[in-house]
């Protein structure tokens, strides 16, 4: 069996990541490395860590945390109420990329950046 586990991104402020997702969506720390250098938050079934470093021999281009650009993936996460999410976000420093807007298919959609340039989806359930 094989499960999915952790989605690490690489970005230069571990605890200001952390402290933004904490504040905009209530996650709690799971771990956090001593020198701060890597922490992990309890976000239900997938962990979601931030680090400033691989285990890999090579190093990672972090995400820049005054980046004014995107990397190619996003976090979505499935929200109770899409536009106060959004509206919580924006007020812990989310740069707004799309207001929540209601889908052809009926799901309220959304998109934020984080300070440290992560792409978020906000999105509620979809209704069969």
């Amino acid at each position: 069996m094989v499960k999915f586990g952790y989605t690490i991104y690489y970005v230069n402020d571990v605890m200001g990541t952390i402290e933004f997702f904490e504040n905009s969506f209530g996650f709690k720390r799971k771990f956090v490395f001593e020198d701060n250098s890597y922490a992990e938050l309890e976000t239900g079934h997938t962990v979601l860590a931030f680090s400033l470093d691989s285990n890999l021999p090579i190093k990672f281009d972090n995400i820049n945390f005054c980046s004014k650009g995107l990397i190619g993936c996003e976090i979505t996460l499935v929200c109770d109420n899409v536009e106060d999410s959004f509206n919580k976000c924006l007020k812990f420093g989310g740069v707004e990329l799309s207001k929540p807007e209601k889908k052809p298919w009926g799901q309220i959609v959304s998109y934020i950046k984080s300070p440290c340039g992560v792409l978020i989806e906000l999105c509620n359930e979809v209704e069969n």
